[in-house]
């Protein structure tokens, strides 16, 4: 998972609630190269065009502190993208939609596990923590080992 310079900044100054603003999840392709200086939805290249394929808005979301790890958890229900039927994704994009993808801007991006080609049946993104609805931030801001 790394994170947008535009998410790190919302995140730090108040300007993305994970638990109340609406947070979404969109699908690339393998033609996506992830830019820590994207800002908003406009900027990425390269989302999905299959008829099948549709945005998704995370639901049941929550978060945690995890002292031990040295981590904030961010937590939602698995990402269920329904049907894909021609493409096969590299990657997912959060984002806080706003009103347009002009101004929802990026927090974060996901390519890690996108291992399997859509085949029409069900394309379901499980978090990257113990379980499958944890989605870690905070890992690229561990202190430095002496």
């Amino acid at each position: 998972m790394r994170i947008y310079n535009r998410g790190k900044f919302l995140f730090m100054t108040g300007g993305v609630t994970w638990s109340s603003h609406t947070i979404r999840a969109l699908l690339v392709d393998s033609s996506y190269a992830f830019d820590p200086d994207d800002n908003f939805v406009s900027d990425i290249s390269g989302e999905l065009t299959d008829g099948s394929y549709a945005r998704v808005t995370l639901t049941n979301k929550g978060a945690t502190e995890d002292d031990t790890g040295d981590q904030a958890i961010l937590t939602a229900d698995p990402v269920d993208f329904g049907a894909l039927n021609n493409e096969t994704p590299a990657g997912m994009v959060f984002f806080r939609e706003v009103t347009t993808d002009a101004d929802s801007p990026l927090l974060s991006f996901y390519d890690d596990d996108f291992v399997y080609a859509a085949n029409g049946g069900g394309y379901t993104v499980n978090g990257e923590g113990a379980g499958d609805d944890e989605w870690i931030f905070g890992v690229d801001c561990l202190p430095e080992s002496p």
